[in-house]
């Protein structure tokens, strides 16, 4: 690709700014929401980190969200990265409150 480039320092600084998107994506662009549900319970937090992590915002029963197969923490196994469909914040929510839809 860069020898059609007559510029080498443009094609340079391209491939450098692609390669900076693609280290600084965060790892939910890429993430396979697969599984849709609905939550289970009233002021259930959606964390950034199992646990401990910010609360990004509270659910209610009934909102819906999808669950994310491939983000596992394995040091957490009774929690789960989803997707809150509202306003598509992903984060982490406490397993049992995660019916399937």
């Amino acid at each position: 690709m860069i020898k059609y480039f007559k510029n080498k320092g443009l094609a340079s600084t391209l491939a450098l700014a692609v390669g900076f998107m693609l280290l600084f994506t965060p790892l939910t662009a890429f993430a396979a929401f697969t599984q849709p549900g609905i939550v289970n319970g009233d002021g259930v937090r959606l964390r950034t980190q199992p646990v401990t992590g910010t609360i990004l915002g509270l659910m209610y029963k009934g909102d819906q969200i999808t669950l994310c197969d491939s983000t596992v923490d394995n040091n957490y196994p009774a929690w789960v990265y989803i997707r809150r469909e509202y306003n598509k914040t992903v984060g982490w929510m406490e397993w049992s409150y995660f019916v399937h839809g």
